[in-house]
């Protein structure tokens, strides 16, 4: 056990749980208000549900594509997904008035967020290859972490200025994952 968790202090490590914290914090810090995104653009109720399986159809085609491509270009996959999805939310924050673009960002949103999310769970246990046991449990705490601290921050966006400020906190947790990628071993 010990030696398991002084693998898990190494910085490398350290650095992919940090990030897959902040790109899980933004996702769901988008998700949990995803409905009433859909409600503000103008959604009739009836149709937020097709709003949330879209943004779960994103997710699943960003799993299956880190899946079938994030390993070839494990660090670039990473890299490239956290600027794209800070970018993604920051366009979705801009145009969230329109239905359209509401759909259209919650399925690249989703994509992207679960397509860099997955690859940065595929490199904390890589990383971590000396703690088979808590490697993975490591990578699920960094999830559970954003996945709690993510509606929260968001929650502070949504009540300053309503569904643009969660899109605009989201994007701002990813700019920080951004920042950090340059720490990632090549």
């Amino acid at each position: 056990m010990r030696a398991e968790v002084a693998e898990l202090r190494q910085r490398p490590v350290l650095v992919a749980v940090v990030l897959a914290m902040l790109v899980n914090a933004a996702t769901f810090g988008v998700f949990t208000f995803l409905a009433a995104i859909g409600a503000d653009a103008g959604i009739d109720a009836a149709w937020i549900p097709l709003l949330l399986a879209v943004f779960g159809v994103g997710a699943f085609l960003g799993v299956a594509a880190t899946g079938r491509w994030g390993a070839r270009w494990a660090r670039t996959w990473i890299v490239v997904g956290a600027a794209a999805t800070t970018v993604v939310w920051v366009v979705f924050g801009l145009a969230v008035a329109s239905v359209p673009a509401v759909f259209l960002g919650a399925l690249i949103g989703g994509l992207l967020s679960f397509a860099v999310g997955s690859a940065l769970i595929a490199r904390i246990v890589g990383e971590a290859e000396g703690a088979p046991v808590l490697g993975g449990a490591y990578a699920t705490a960094a999830l559970n972490l954003g996945a709690v601290g993510g509606p929260v921050l968001a929650g502070i966006g949504y009540s300053g200025v309503g569904t643009p400020g969660v899109l605009f906190v989201a994007a701002g947790i990813t700019a920080v994952s951004v920042v950090l990628t340059p720490l990632l071993r090549r």
